[in-house]
């Protein structure tokens, strides 16, 4: 029997993961990817993105179907235009269930909708259109999922719950089961959810509490030291997970947040030296932040790094994956000239279950350093502080030779040697492993 000919609507790193699911299934023919016009004729894995939104109509003359493979993190609407633009104009779409989650055969699943790797679907769920149920999330017994929905990575959804259109249950939540939960909404990584939420807004914690907008500027209850820590800057990386969501916790929680976006190799902004704020913050940032910077903070110079303190340094996600690793963590310390070298504040620790890739590693940490950075400040704003934390970095940090070194393959080396290698130094965009022979050095390509 022919396969159905699939096109996917959106070519970041969900793309990836869903084309795993895809190819494990076995019933479709992915036959391209549709992205932004920069990155037509590149290739994601083995697939080539063949053109843009603007070819929609002819593909569905073609009889292809659809699926939007574009992330959740960040902006909930996108996914639901592009999925209803596609439906008014009379697009079909494929449902994904891979062959390693569990759905129950009372269930249902919508159209559109990916159930991914090691997922639950149970006995009268009902998952609605143009949903993301995401690796080892488990919607239990006669749960109602909208439209548009993602429950993320190992995110628990208990019985005859009622989850709104357009939400996001971040990784490792948990949603008390009989609760109601109203229409976009976003449940932060990590959070208890134990109260029926009837007012859209983004609730992090355990129990899950509303965050502030904006315009509703407040301080946690029992904090007087608001007149102390009024100005925070934060530097951070374009594009990253979990940003927007450190930039709205700090806009609605400090009088004044001055923000810094850059990718690596840009310069540091030296504006930095005349904004003097009571704390510095660097989340995922591209910089290292310069001694005479440092002097100029009022309190606190806080890095969040997306490793435990066994992996300080660069490529801590690649060692992490070359060593096997089943627990990992994301740590909160104070900053020092010496990258990762500072005085540990905060430590958040998990499983690392279901990550069998550099990116589903980088992907969980990003959820749980966002849980950690909450946890952190939320602790200062509360006691007016820093935590107390016994924990100290357990070796020198990792540099990039370190990284390069590891990408670096020979033939003297084992079968399984090579292979733990370019599993833990394949990441999008960044260069792999690697051999040299008589002078030339030849890269491993995955999409070949």
């Amino acid at each position: 029997m022919k396969k159905k000919e699939l096109i996917l609507v959106g070519g970041g790193g969900h793309c990836r993961a869903c084309i795993d699911v895809i190819e494990a299934e076995g019933h479709l023919k992915i036959a391209g990817i549709l992205d932004v016009p920069s990155k037509v004729q590149q290739r994601i894995l083995k697939y080539k993105v063949i053109g843009t939104d603007r070819e929609w109509e002819r593909f569905i003359k073609q009889r292809k179907i659809f699926l939007i493979t574009l992330g959740q993190i960040g902006d909930l609407q996108k996914r639901a235009l592009k999925f209803e633009k596609l439906k008014n104009m009379n697009a079909q779409f494929a449902t994904v269930i891979s062959p390693r989650a569990y759905v129950s055969s009372h269930a249902r699943v919508g159209m559109g909708t990916i159930v991914m790797h090691q997922a639950v679907v149970n006995i009268n769920a009902v998952i609605g259109e143009n949903c993301i149920i995401n690796t080892k999330a488990v919607v239990e017994h006669d749960v109602l999922v909208g439209d548009h929905c993602h429950i993320s990575t190992g995110s628990v959804v208990n019985g005859l719950c009622r989850i709104g259109n357009n939400t996001f249950i971040g990784s490792n939540a948990v949603i008390k089961e009989g609760l109601s939960i109203c229409d976009n909404v976003v449940v932060g990584a990590g959070s208890v959810v134990i109260r029926p939420i009837i007012e859209s807004g983004t609730y992090v914690g355990s129990p899950a509490r509303k965050l502030p907008s904006r315009s509703q500027r407040y301080v946690l209850n029992n904090f007087e030291g608001v007149s102390k820590i009024k100005k925070v800057v934060l530097l951070t990386k374009e594009e990253k997970p979990t940003v927007k969501e450190v930039i709205e916790f700090l806009n609605a929680h400090f009088e004044e947040c001055i923000v810094y976006r850059g990718h690596l190799g840009d310069k540091f902004p030296l504006e930095v030296l005349e904004d003097k704020p009571d704390i510095l913050i660097s989340y995922i940032s591209p910089w290292i932040v310069p001694k005479e910077i440092l002097e100029k903070t009022r309190l606190w110079n806080i890095n969040f790094h997306p490793g435990s303190p066994e992996y300080p340094g660069t490529g801590c996600f690649n060692f992490a994956s070359y060593n096997q690793e089943k627990i990992y963590g994301t740590t909160a310390h104070l900053m020092t000239e010496k990258v990762d070298t500072g005085k540990i504040i905060a430590v958040k620790r998990f499983s690392l279950s279901g990550a069998d890739s550099v990116y589903a590693l980088s992907l969980q940490t990003y959820d749980h350093m966002l849980q950690l950075f909450y946890e952190t400040i939320n602790y200062i704003l509360t006691h007016n502080q820093l935590p107390v934390c016994s924990e100290v970095w357990k070796r020198r940090p990792y540099k990039r030779r370190d990284l390069e070194e590891l990408c670096r393959l020979d033939h003297s080396m084992s079968k399984d040697e090579i292979q733990r290698r370019v599993q833990a130094t394949d990441y999008l965009g960044k260069p792999g492993a690697y051999i040299e022979i008589e002078g030339h050095k030849f890269e491993f390509d995955p999409t070949r």
